[in-house]
């Protein structure tokens, strides 16, 4: 393997952050470097137009795959589920944690509406000692814990054991 100045800082942030992003210019390294450094982590290149449109059109599902990929991978069963009421109420992911499920909402907005409480909400009065703390991913900058849940900014994530 060729030793690339990079590889000890990636290695650092990766202890660090959930998630490295490696950005520079065309062919100077960068897949080689995270395919090297990081081969049993998930890896994406949005240079794939089909990928980056489908990250960009569907955040929710594009960020969702990998940990379900990472337990299919260990050969596990998945513990990722999607849950909508009758009544139209959803939410987009609900994580199996032991015995508690945690209700995951993801937002794109940078303001958190009272509107996305109500699943989260319903979520709870229906699971019952297995519900879960809420949590609501957004893309806003302040992190905030309330009453009925946690909200994190997406940008925070890799900063979080939430």
């Amino acid at each position: 393997m060729v030793v690339r100045e990079a590889e000890p800082l990636a290695r650092t942030l990766a202890r660090e952050f959930k998630v490295v992003a490696i950005v520079g210019p065309r062919q100077s390294g960068k897949t080689t470097l995270a395919r090297e450094v990081f081969a049993a982590k998930p890896y994406a290149s949005l240079e794939d137009p089909d990928l980056l449109g489908f990250a960009q059109e569907d955040p929710r599902r594009f960020l969702g795959q990998y940990p379900l990929k990472r337990r299919w991978n260990a050969g596990r069963q998945p513990n990722l589920f999607f849950w909508r009421s009758h009544g139209g109420l959803e939410v987009d992911l609900v994580l199996e944690q032991g015995p508690v499920l945690a209700p995951v909402e993801i937002k794109s907005g940078a303001t958190v509406s009272s509107d996305w409480l109500r699943p989260l909400r319903r979520w709870r009065e229906l699971a019952g000692a297995a519900g879960g703390r809420p949590v609501i991913v957004y893309g806003g900058d302040q992190l905030q814990q309330r009453s009925d849940a946690d909200i994190i900014p997406w940008r925070q994530l890799a900063r979080t054991d939430t």
